[in-house]
């Protein structure tokens, strides 16, 4: 089963580092010879995360940002009030 970690997709029983799609992106554009494209823009965005999910069909997209918003819902919800 996959679930949203950070951002990115996952199986469930497996935990990654918010800097590992920027390495697995490298290694790709390695492998294949093509030119390295800049992991992160003037500004700060980091573009690996961008290019990431303009790779996933739309509804993966929604699927996705849905998760993530739910994740958002728990924590919140989950907050202690003293």
């Amino acid at each position: 089963m996959l679930t949203a970690v950070g951002g990115y997709m996952a199986e469930s029983n497996e935990r990654l580092n918010p800097a590992e799609p920027a390495q697995l992106v490298a290694d790709i554009f390695a492998e294949e010879g093509a030119p390295l494209l800049p992991t992160f823009s003037e500004d700060g965005i980091d573009l690996t995360v961008i290019r990431w999910m303009l790779s996933l069909a739309p509804l993966e997209r929604l699927r996705t940002a849905q998760r993530n918003a739910n994740a958002v819902l728990r924590l919140r919800n989950s907050r202690r009030i003293p």
